[in-house]
């Protein structure tokens, strides 16, 4: 029996990120880098229906107010290693979940899958839900260093933070090339977990300066099998990701 999922755009961006995952009656938050406020907001202040959030890393733009979703009784996790490194940067204790096996909160699982992130310890999210199917989050990663292509992915959300041609020689440079994914790199991996059943392909944490949302998303488009729909992400956005095509 089909359920109703949506996923929920609260924040996207080197300004905070956040995001809500909705499916059989609860929420399953990734990243809590923007302030209660609009973190509340965003999941329509239903708290009680949050199962838990998982943070791929200890950048603030991603954790920076952990301790104030803390204090509304939210369980937070992220693997073991990330874990250890955001209690050793900013003394806040959260639960620690073993990278790729499946740690199971209502109807989500979700197995954490490090990534590359400038020598940063990081993770993406494979979620699965009977409503969705299998959704797989990465964001703040150079490239991903797994073959996801015989998993049969619904839901993609994928940074394309930069072009190459747009990156200016700034301090910054080298942190942009080995800590985040580049639009060729996006649409490389996107092809490769292409098949029938890939429903949404969403482009999240573009770059201010080094990127053009509208440029990407028509470049990608291509890169999607036919029916897939392609949004890139902004505050507020929400789309239905729920399907007949469940695990």
């Amino acid at each position: 029996m089909d359920e109703t999922a949506t996923l929920t755009v609260i924040g996207s961006g080197s300004s905070g990120n956040s995001y809500a995952i909705r499916a059989g009656g609860e929420i399953l938050l990734l990243e809590c880098g923007l302030k209660k406020s609009n973190i509340l907001k965003g999941i329509s202040y239903k708290t009680a229906d949050v199962v838990g959030c998982f943070i791929s890393h200890e950048h603030k733009d991603h954790c920076g107010y952990l301790k104030d979703i803390q204090k509304y009784g939210f369980p937070v996790f992220a693997s073991e290693n990330v874990a250890r490194r955001i209690f050793e940067m900013y003394n806040i204790k959260i639960q620690g979940a073993k990278r790729n096996a499946s740690k199971v909160l209502g109807g989500f699982s979700v197995v954490p899958l490090q990534v590359p992130h400038d020598g940063v310890e990081c993770d993406g999210f494979l979620v699965s839900h009977r409503a969705f199917g299998k959704l797989i989050f990465l964001t703040d990663l150079e490239y991903c260093p797994y073959d996801l292509s015989g998993l049969g992915i619904n839901i993609a959300l994928i940074e394309c933070n930069y072009k190459a041609e747009y990156l200016s020689d700034v301090a910054y440079r080298g942190h942009v090339l080995s800590g985040h994914m580049e639009l060729d790199t996006c649409r490389r991996f996107i092809e490769k977990i292409s098949n029938e059943n890939l429903r949404n392909v969403v482009l999240i944490h573009l770059s201010n300066d080094n990127a053009d949302a509208r440029e990407f998303q028509n470049t990608l488009v291509n890169s999607c099998p036919n029916g897939c729909e392609l949004s890139v992400a902004y505050s507020g956005l929400t789309i239905d990701i729920g399907g007949k095509n469940q695990c």
